[in-house]
């Protein structure tokens, strides 16, 4: 389950306790510790990516899922819960607002609201959406940015090239390919696109020409064709 996801004033940096929740998991440069309110030094041993499923309203007044992607999460294990740094977000530009009863945290230009938390015990919790280990954890796994040699089979063996111009024009949603070197040839593929050059209708290389050489190999006896031959000769001109 999605723990308690909570807006901190006082963090300095975006924690979490939950490990399958991270997306893309690295080892900070140095050991970092991290005290907390009542006075722990906390460990962090991972820096990665986070997306929180957040429920906002629309201005229908119904609710609406969406989620909320932070970066720089370092994990800590035993934190319970997931703390959003106030400070971090407004680092990386995001407008931040209280209203009466309501923290609003909306994009760096002040248009959209990214995610909402609200005081439940004296304490803003963001008002994250349920749901089962298993399915966030697949969840995850299924927005994490592939190969593009994964997609290339995912796509039933399309080209590289068109994979590209789907992942950088957004036409596929979640269709993202990780950063890397050139794709290995593709071992299914290469049997369908090989090619058989025509046999030619004159000899390119005549035996009669000036220095001209013809190579013949002469091979047996062998056993006995059908036909009663028993030598092999391959001329090569």
């Amino acid at each position: 389950m999605w723990k308690r996801v909570v807006l901190d004033s006082a963090a300095s940096y975006h924690l979490t306790g939950q490990l399958k929740l991270l997306e893309d998991q690295q080892r900070p440069p140095h050991r970092l510790s991290v005290t907390v309110a009542d006075g722990r030094a906390v460990p962090v041993n991972l820096r990665d990516r986070l997306r929180i499923p957040v429920t906002l309203s629309t201005t229908a007044g119904k609710p609406e899922t969406k989620r909320f992607e932070m970066r720089e999460v370092y994990y800590s294990p035993g934190l319970p819960g997931t703390l959003v740094s106030l400070g971090q977000l407004l680092q990386t530009g995001h407008v931040v607002t209280f209203t009466v009863g309501e923290w609003e945290v909306r994009d760096p230009t002040g248009t959209d609201v990214l995610m909402t938390a609200r005081p439940v015990n004296r304490v803003s919790e963001v008002r994250a959406t349920a749901a089962s280990g298993d399915i966030a954890a697949a969840c995850v796994a299924l927005s994490k940015d592939r190969s593009l040699d994964t997609w290339h089979r995912r796509l039933g063996h399309l080209n590289y090239a068109a994979v590209r111009r789907l992942a950088d024009s957004g036409a596929v949603k979640g269709l993202r390919v990780a950063a890397g070197g050139p794709p290995v040839q593709c071992q299914t593929c290469a049997p369908s696109e090989a090619t058989k050059y025509p046999v030619p209708q004159r000899r390119t290389s005549p035996a009669h020409i000036a220095a001209g050489v013809l190579h013949a190999d002469l091979s047996g006896p062998v056993d006995r064709s059908i036909h009663g031959n028993e030598y092999i000769m391959v001329v090569i001109i």
